[in-house]
């Protein structure tokens, strides 16, 4: 998706806009401006936001998101953040977001699904005219955690899907590979979304506020609580991971004893016929020693029928 320019007026009808200096002035009171700028940033960004008056920190930012950790910083005027959302568990995309009093622009190198998704929900005139910058904000944050959410549910569905083939009588291979990338993923994206706390805290703290005048206390408070829902949620993803290794566990004991089973019937088998060889090779003078052939063939029809007779029983019980 292109850069797009929309202005959001709760008193009138909401209007795309050319990415152009002309275009883009302050808007006013009711009124809500958004620039989202995905991929290549235009080299006259800052000739374009003149009208937004940011200074060369918040437009380098625009221009190059960074791709470290989290950060949060206020001019006074307006803020810059920087998070990053999951594209899934092993992408993680930088979004750097610069709000001041009704407007916002947010910048990132590629799209981010539950980002475009709102942007395709905003068919028509909204009201989000009658937000503030900083309730705006709030918005875009809680669908970067959705972001995480949906991460967290491919990790999941890959997890109970490894969990069925374990279950099986007879899997198909040794999932130990498959168990450690799983891992890997699910605590790398917990880790990802724990950088983020002190941007969500700083943000519902009692003294932040986006511009003199803006009502952010109650979204950011909310969001806050959403942060702290979706971090537990990545906990239990990475829970539902430990649990798939316990059951890997589990079935390596399992077919551990179906082996020492299946040896123990066999160690019992070949003693039956070890006694039988050497009682017959003992140096009596008995008659049974005496029948020749017909003797050793009823030998091993007998130790036939007794190693049959053993496998009935294992098998009856359920040892083989």
């Amino acid at each position: 998706m292109p850069t797009r320019v929309l202005l959001f007026n709760a008193d009138g009808n909401d209007t795309e806009l050319p990415f152009t200096a002309a275009a883009l002035q302050k808007p006013g009171g009711r009124q809500l401006l958004w620039v989202d700028l995905e991929g290549e940033v235009p080299e006259n960004l800052a000739d374009t936001l003149v009208a937004l008056e940011l200074d060369a920190s918040s437009l380098g930012r625009l221009a190059r998101p960074p791709a470290g950790h989290p950060y949060l910083t206020h001019s006074g005027a307006y803020l810059t953040l920087g998070v990053k959302a999951a594209q899934n568990a092993r992408t993680f995309i930088p979004l750097t977001v610069v709000a001041g009093e009704n407007f916002v622009v947010t910048a990132h190198p590629q799209g981010i699904g539950p980002l475009s998704t709102f942007m395709g929900e905003m068919q028509g005139d909204t009201q989000l005219g009658q937000l503030d910058s900083a309730a705006f904000v709030s918005v875009l944050l809680s669908r970067v955690l959705e972001s995480y959410f949906t991460a967290m549910n491919g990790l999941e569905d890959q997890t109970d899907h490894l969990d069925e083939r374990l279950l099986r009588p007879d899997p198909p291979e040794d999932p130990l590979e498959e168990l450690v990338d799983l891992r890997r993923q699910a605590g790398d994206l917990r880790r990802e979304l724990a950088r983020h706390r002190p941007v969500f805290m700083h943000l519902a703290g009692a003294d932040f506020v986006v511009y003199a005048g803006d009502q952010h206390e109650a979204q950011f408070g909310r969001l806050l609580t959403q942060f702290e829902h979706t971090l537990e949620s990545a906990l239990h993803t990475r829970d539902m991971v430990v649990e798939s290794f316990d059951l890997y566990m589990a079935r390596l004991g399992q077919r551990t004893n179906d082996i020492m089973r299946v040896l123990t019937i066999v160690t019992l088998t070949l003693g039956i016929l070890a006694a039988v060889a050497g009682l017959m090779g003992m140096n009596f003078q008995a008659d049974l020693f005496k029948t020749g052939n017909a003797g050793f063939r009823d030998v091993l029809i007998g130790s036939a029928l007794l190693i049959v007779v053993i496998l009935v029983i294992s098998r009856r019980r359920k040892w083989l």
